[in-house]
Parts: C-alpha cells; structure tokens; sequence
C-alpha cells in the first residue's frame, strides 16, 4: 500500500511540482534581467544625451534624439554649423 502511494506521487506529483519550481526560477531570472537590461538602457541614453551635447558644444549639428528610435545611418545630419 505504502509503495503503490509512493509510486502514485512520484509518476503525478512529482513532475508537476518541479516543473512549478523550474518555472518560478525561470520568472526570477527573467525579472532581474529585465531590471538590469532596463538599467543599462537607461545608462545608454545618458551617454548619448552627453555625446549629443558635446557635439553640438563643439559646433556639430546633429538630429535631436528621438525617443522611438532612428531612421537611418547615424551619421545622417551631421556637420558643421
């Protein structure tokens, strides 16, 4: 009696709750990557917005930085004044 419910958890439940654990681990990894992808993206745009002004410091004119994205080369628009 005792193996046949040893027997009946391990081919049911057994495989059910690991998968549970295995999916709640792999919803950990995935927040903390994206918090951290977040925050280099974040770091990113802050290196650009300073690039963007030091270029134009110096007398280069360059397109205003579009938060959805560019269109093209990123040489595009730039030059002197």
């Amino acid at each position: 009696m005792v193996m046949q419910g040893w027997t009946e958890f391990r081919t049911h439940v057994l495989p059910w709750l690991l998968a549970g654990a295995v999916i709640g681990l792999m919803a950990v990894q995935e927040n903390e990557r994206t918090a951290r992808l977040n925050e280099l993206l974040l770091r990113q745009a802050q290196s650009l917005e300073s690039v963007h002004i030091l270029l134009s410091t110096q007398g280069f004119i360059s397109p205003p930085i579009s938060p959805t994205g560019g269109t093209g080369s990123p040489s595009v628009g730039l030059g002197f004044r």
